[in-house]
């Protein structure tokens, strides 16, 4: 009986039934939880106390399956639930792992935005290099000036 529900990108809120048999008072829930399809259970949360039967589970990633199972404490653990799942919700730009392979984009995109910034570069380079000449002329005609002597004869 336990119930998973997205609550947001990295939140999941999983609400369950106390078990028939407790065997005993109920001390806490430990939830299990994992994305669908790893091996292994790592991550667990447990509740404050054995009368809380809702948990949010935080630090999720976005957009991903995931897999929860709950069991109870007494003086003993539990059986562990029934797997549920529930996936997170997406905020666009969720889980992309980044790869070489071009998907879902034209290639006359990349190529306009290649032109675009050799371009400015080209620009920014040639702008920078008439500066610099410019400069130079200058200050070449400042030196020429101061080196133009007069010479006058002493006779």
């Amino acid at each position: 009986n336990v119930q998973a529900d997205a609550l947001s990108i990295n939140a999941v809120r999983l609400q369950w039934q106390p078990p028939e048999d407790p065997n005993g008072g109920i001390v806490k829930y430990s939830i299990e939880y994992q994305p669908v399809g790893q091996s292994s259970f790592h991550p667990w949360v447990d509740t404050d106390d054995g009368n809380k039967t809702t948990k949010d589970v935080t630090s999720l990633n976005g957009s991903t399956l995931y897999q929860f199972r709950v069991r109870a404490f007494s003086k003993v653990p539990g059986e562990w639930s029934k797997f549920v799942h529930a996936r997170t919700r997406g905020d666009g730009f969720s889980n992309y792992i980044p790869t070489t392979q071009q998907v879902g984009r034209p290639v006359t995109e990349d190529h306009q935005l290649l032109w675009a910034v050799v371009g400015s570069v080209a620009v920014t380079c040639v702008t920078i290099l008439l500066a610099l000449l410019i400069l130079f002329y200058i200050r070449k005609s400042v030196l020429k000036r101061k080196r133009t002597f007069t010479y006058q004869s002493g006779s």
